[in-house]
């Protein structure tokens, strides 16, 4: 479509129309970044009227995050705590976001998903909303959200259609190289296999390289491995900003380091990922630093003392904890070692740990009075 014409609506007054170079259609590779684009509005309004209503209440396991919003294309799934008042927020933004694009929620196509426990609201959101309810098992993508390991069972429908699509191929004369590249962009695009027994074909020979004599397939296997890997990857660099790269550290990593988690997890898919940690762990090359960006004083600095440990101060028997501002500032001890070195030096000292620190990077050039300063303590 080059016919159509488009104006902008900036501050409340539209300027200029100016012709469109080019058009989005269905199917086009442009098209799912207009709706990754459009449903950042989307995302920007919920969280703002999140942060404003305190009455918000997020769904499990979702709160330390600010998980709310899944989008995959046009394909948008919200959660939340099953009360009014969550659900109103939700109501309320999309509202917004119809006055502002012209977008609404199609009643038909959207579902009101309710867990066991909170079936004594269904009447009242389902009014609220005017959702038709869905049941769990959720078919997303194709496949259905459960916890539990997927089985051939309930991948079938997405079979059907790779066995459909494959079968629309068999009256049509391709080529030799036509023929293998249906199996890398058809076959290859699923990763998964209802057939059981001997393979048909010498997978070794034909996923090996064209100079090798082989075809040039990529390993699936091999594949699924790297793919995996990948994933475990970005959870111990934490260099992903993904969402599940943020869910897994929080629920599943915590503050413990990746090799050290046990294996025995919940969750089949983390369970998979833990065991590629062997494979992982034998490409990884540990390289020790020069030191320069690195001080470990900056992470014990004024945080308080192991339990078995007692943590008042030992130079006065005040019973007060040992801490910066104490030892220099509070301390009787300390006070008169200070007196001392002020009448030595004939020079002001503050009165504030952060002052000084000012104070002294400011005017301090040798060690001459730190030795003067340690001297005094000791005696």
């Amino acid at each position: 479509m080059t016919t159509t014409a488009f104006s902008i609506c900036l501050n409340g007054s539209i300027h200029g129309f100016f012709p469109g170079a080019g058009g989005l259609r269905q199917g086009d590779p442009m098209s799912p970044y207009l709706f990754v684009l459009v449903m950042e509005v989307l995302q920007m309004l919920l969280s703002q009227l999140i942060e404003e209503d305190s009455s918000f209440g997020f769904h499990w396991k979702c709160h330390e995050i600010g998980l709310f919003q899944l989008c995959f294309v046009d394909d948008l799934l919200l959660s939340c705590n099953a009360d009014e008042a969550s659900v109103l927020v939700f109501q309320r933004g999309l509202q917004e976001f119809a006055n502002l694009s012209g977008l609404q929620a199609n009643p038909a196509k959207s579902q009101l998903i309710l867990s066991k426990s909170a079936h004594g609201n269904r009447e009242a959101l389902l009014q609220l909303l005017g959702f038709q309810q869905d049941l769990l098992p959720v078919q997303y993508l194709g496949l259905p959200l459960i916890l539990s390991q997927l089985k051939i069972s309930n991948c079938q429908p997405l079979l059907c259609k790779t066995d459909k699509r494959l079968k629309g191929w068999e009256g049509v004369g391709l080529p030799f190289a036509g023929s293998l590249q249906l199996i890398k962009s058809v076959i290859m695009a699923f990763h998964v296999n209802s057939d059981t027994g001997y393979a048909k074909v010498a997978w070794n020979q034909v996923c090996s390289p064209l100079d090798e004599g082989g075809l040039g397939i990529r390993d699936v296997q091999a594949l699924n491995y790297a793919l995996m890997s990948k994933h475990l990857w970005a959870v111990i660099s934490n260099r992903n900003s993904s969402i599940w790269v943020q869910w897994v550290r929080q629920y599943y990593i915590r503050h413990k380091i990746v090799w050290m988690v046990n294996a025995n997890a919940d969750f089949w898919c983390w369970r998979k990922l833990l065991q590629l940690r062997v494979i992982l762990q034998s490409q990884v090359e540990y390289r020790i630093g020069d030191g320069v960006t690195f001080s470990i004083w900056l992470s014990t600095m004024d945080k308080p003392r192991l339990s078995h440990l007692d943590g008042g101060c030992s130079l006065c028997t005040d019973g007060q904890v040992e801490s910066h501002s104490h030892l220099f500032f509070n301390c009787r001890h300390s006070r008169h070692c200070i007196a001392i070195i002020r009448r030595q030096l004939q020079f002001p000292w503050p009165n504030e740990w952060g002052m000084d620190i000012t104070w002294a990077a400011r005017r301090w050039r040798g060690k001459h009075v730190i030795d003067v300063i340690m001297r005094y303590w000791r005696h």
